[in-house]
């Protein structure tokens, strides 16, 4: 008797970052609660200020005439905060692959290395890199960056979820500094442009609300002049704390929006919590330059009428001049993951079968019966199953006599996906073990 396809989950990240405790052995830890995560791996790092000389044009406070800024002494790392937004924006499942602890600055080599194991963990459907901002080096970026896509592309499981390098750094907290990101970023992973429907970038950095009074250290503040108000030093260290990058949070959006509604849903329009701001106030005008008709997106974050910061776009990377819309929209390529992964789990069972038309007819009837559920659940362009997909499988249609004898059974899926509303194929092959 054959088991019906399920459907696998559709939105389980795999974080890739550098974690309080650093388990002795490389690997991918699955947790489905943040008290998970520090459990195994620890808090937040820690965060250690001094006050340093200011000018008149660059401080952050004044005490009796002299200016001062809060200069960061300890190293700085994304992946904890970016935990705290996907679990606080409705995600659930997730893996986290630890590449070292806090002692150390933020390297290429070692997120390259957690890449690594992410591509032989099966279960993540999005690949998270939060500490890749973080990298001084724009080819130490890039490098990574384009790791992360082309392992999407080729394992065809999973899809990106990119910040843009320097996403921190306050130099690029205004519109020219952002569209300077922007270029460096495009210009970075331009060598992964076959896998850029396989991507897809977020901008700006977020101002929020994880810390609070009790996460400030005022004790351990260096250099804290005379007459200084305590409570407005911890106000602008808190302010430089709760700032994060939005990859952690579209990737909660992703599994809420999933859960609610359906992976074929745009994971748009949603506010990412706790955002208070973007650290980048965008208008209108600036949506056909970050998002433009022909060429690369970067999804924006931005504010309507001084209301909370929405989720604008989910745009891959595809350009419509590459490729077409088709594959333009982060919804489309991450339903046609679900779908081909959910069916191609499923033929499994088929595996010790004879490769013939008996088995083929039983494994077209469940891919047929699992799109038919999805039809009626609204994924397609059509709630008309016969014009919403096909399923075919068979001799002379999918496979020659020579798939047969070399133990293949092939099978084509097409579906027309509520957005763009064009047909999309897939292959499913399955390796034969029966005569």
């Amino acid at each position: 008797m054959t088991a019906a396809i399920a459907g696998v989950p559709t939105a389980v990240p795999v974080f890739i970052g550098y974690t309080k405790i650093a388990p002795a052995a490389p690997g991918a830890v699955r947790l489905s609660m943040l008290s998970d995560y520090v459990r195994v791996f620890g808090g937040a790092p820690d965060a250690k200020y001094a006050v340093v000389p200011g000018t008149a044009q660059d401080n952050d406070f004044a005490v009796g005439g002299s200016f001062y800024r809060l200069e960061r002494v300890s190293l700085r790392f994304n992946l904890y905060m970016a935990i705290c937004l996907f679990f606080a924006n409705g995600g659930q499942d997730c893996f986290v692959v630890s590449v070292g602890d806090y002692s150390d600055p933020v390297a290429k080599q070692d997120l390259l290395d957690g890449l690594a194991v992410a591509g032989n963990t099966s279960g993540p459907t999005m690949v998270v890199v939060p500490d890749a901002c973080l990298l001084a080096a724009p080819g130490d970026y890039g490098a990574v960056a384009v790791a992360q896509l082309a392992q999407c592309a080729a394992l065809d499981d999973r899809v990106a979820i990119l910040d843009l390098p320097n996403a921190l750094d306050p130099v690029g907290w205004t519109s020219a500094g952002l569209a300077a990101s922007r270029a460096a970023f495009l210009a970075a992973v331009a060598p992964a442009a076959s896998a850029f429907d396989y991507g897809a970038a977020y901008a700006p950095a977020l101002a929020v609300s994880v810390f609070g009074d009790d996460d400030i250290d005022m004790a351990g503040l260096q250099g804290l002049p005379g007459g200084a108000d305590p409570g407005q030093v911890k106000a602008l260290l808190l302010d430089k704390l709760n700032v994060a990058t939005p990859s952690g949070a579209i990737a909660g959006i992703c599994a809420n929006t999933d859960t609610n509604v359906g992976v074929w849903k745009a994971p748009a329009g949603v506010v990412p919590l706790p955002a208070t701001a973007p650290t980048v106030a965008l208008g209108d005008a600036d949506m056909s330059t970050y998002q433009p008709n022909f060429g690369s997106a970067v999804n924006l974050i931005r504010t309507v009428a001084n209301e909370a910061p929405v989720v604008f776009g989910s745009y891959t990377l595809n350009s419509a001049a590459d490729g077409g819309d088709q594959y333009r929209y982060l919804q489309v390529r991450r339903t046609l993951v679900y779908i081909k992964t959910s069916i191609a789990v499923a033929l499994n069972q088929f595996v010790s079968d004879g490769n013939d038309a008996q088995t083929w007819n039983a494994a077209a009837a469940l891919a047929d019966a699992f799109l038919t559920t999805l039809c009626r659940q609204g994924a397609f362009a059509s709630d008309t199953l016969g014009a919403a997909f096909a399923v075919t499988c068979g001799l002379g249609a999918t496979m020659t006599a020579q798939d047969i004898l070399d133990g293949r059974m092939i099978m084509q899926v097409e579906v027309i996906l509520r957005r763009p509303g064009e047909v999309a194929v897939l292959r499913i092959e399955q390796a034969m073990q029966g005569s």
